[in-house]
């Protein structure tokens, strides 16, 4: 074999795609070399278990869950939504992390543990379109039982291509109005 051959395809492998054991693709040189690597974790008795992108285009109507996607880093992620993806998610696990009281108490109290990173990138939104607020919720199936269904950490990208993260006083003070310490 060619020597020059063999380089190319070594180097050929180690800028490629490499990909988790649940498919989703990771970060790779090709992306970017500055992606930190945003993965499940437990903390505070929480857990972070994947992001969804919500990519907002023009005036398309949004079909939930059809144009949702999964995932830390799924392909078709542009990489400006990723950047802010990773500011949400380096936000939320400081926060996690921080294990404030009024995250205990919502532990004490029995609700989900479950979070995912919410990702709304109005970039590409026509300027009439409202964006979504940055912000803490709860999404759950029927009923609002809050030992079901998952936290959402929602952040936004905007259409000038700022990242908008939850205000962490706004964080706590929804979890203080639901469970009172």
């Amino acid at each position: 074999m060619n020597i020059l051959f063999v380089l190319w395809l070594a180097l050929g492998l180690w800028l490629g795609q490499t990909t988790s054991s649940q498919g989703e693709t990771l970060p790779t040189k090709t992306r970017d070399q500055n992606l930190v690597r945003m993965t499940p974790q437990t903390l505070s008795g929480m857990t972070v278990k994947t992001a969804e992108y919500w990519i907002f285009e023009g005036n398309i109507p949004f079909r939930y869950p059809d144009d949702v996607i999964r995932g830390f880093y799924p392909n078709q992620t542009p990489l400006k939504t990723l950047k802010c993806a990773e500011q949400g998610y380096d936000q939320l696990i400081a926060y996690l992390s921080a294990n404030p009281e009024e995250l205990r108490a919502a532990v004490a109290y029995g609700v989900t543990r479950t979070m995912v990173l919410v990702v709304s990138d109005y970039s590409l939104a026509a300027p009439d379109r409202v964006p979504r607020i940055p912000k803490l919720s709860h999404w759950g199936w029927g009923e609002r039982d809050l030992s079901q269904g998952t936290w959402q950490w929602e952040i936004t990208l905007a259409r000038d291509g700022s990242c908008n993260l939850p205000r962490i006083s706004g964080v706590r003070e929804t979890l203080r109005k639901v469970f009172p310490l």
